[in-house]
């Protein structure tokens, strides 16, 4: 195992979606290690990604926004929230960088990206 000295870890941040694909080319191209805020970071060549699973959430909107315009009142929803949290690992770049990431941690991931 080779140990790393540096590494970008991203908190999750709607800010830095339209930079996205910028911050993955430059820790690429300098090396850096980097884990994002969600699904997209992994997909897009993060290492690991970590935030809410935001299909479940997107639904549970349009379900709202579905009896609001049917005449519900907005305050007499429930309010209950979708918050489950989903842990993505990108394979590739853990072997480019010489990581060996413990079993139990792949293991763990909701989705495995190769």
């Amino acid at each position: 195992m080779r140990l790393i000295g540096l590494a970008v870890v991203l908190v999750a941040n709607l800010l830095w979606a339209p930079f996205a694909a910028r911050i993955l080319e430059l820790a690429r191209s300098h090396k850096l290690p980097l884990i994002g805020g969600w699904g997209p970071w992994a997909q897009g060549g993060a290492l690991f990604s970590y935030g809410p699973d935001l299909d479940p959430i997107v639904r549970l909107a349009a379900t709202y926004v579905d009896k609001i315009l049917k005449g519900a009142k907005p305050r007499g929803s429930s309010g209950r929230a979708a918050h489950e949290a989903r842990l993505d690992h990108q394979f590739h770049d853990c072997e480019v960088f010489g990581l060996a990431i413990p079993q139990t941690l792949v293991q763990r991931a909701d989705r495995v990206i190769e």
